[in-house]
């Protein structure tokens, strides 16, 4: 017997490039949990229920890279907490970002963040 998995939504190019977009040069090496000495936590199997990451989100809530992080497990379709979120959690925001849907107000909601901290700096900005 083969298991067929269900189909993942096509990200369109446009929101593809809207969410690369919100991807900082470099955001890896500043985010709060690169020093970290246990990578295996952001990695947690799948029935690990979410009041038991408590302390991997916590470190996510005040990362200053977290919209890029979230950015980039959304385009990349990542497995495990990438900007504070679950795969379960970006898996149904996928969904959110039609074509018609703002890029920044899907992100703002899986942060917690006004559309207005998640729009990208315009470049040459301070």
């Amino acid at each position: 017997m083969q298991l067929a998995l269900a189909p993942q939504p096509v990200l369109h190019a446009v929101k593809a490039r809207a969410l690369s977009n919100r991807i900082e040069p470099g955001w890896q090496k500043r985010a709060a949990c690169g020093d970290t000495t246990d990578a295996d936590a952001w990695f947690p199997d799948r029935s690990v229920p979410q009041r038991e990451l408590a302390d991997v989100l916590a470190v996510c809530e005040g990362c200053r890279v977290r919209r890029s992080c979230l950015a980039a497990g959304l385009l990349g379709r990542e497995y495990g907490i990438w900007g504070g979120t679950t795969d379960a959690e970006r898996d149904a925001a996928l969904d959110e970002l039609s074509p018609k849907a703002r890029t920044d107000d899907v992100l703002g909601r899986l942060l917690g963040w006004p559309a207005s901290q998640v729009r990208p700096k315009k470049r040459g900005a301070a």
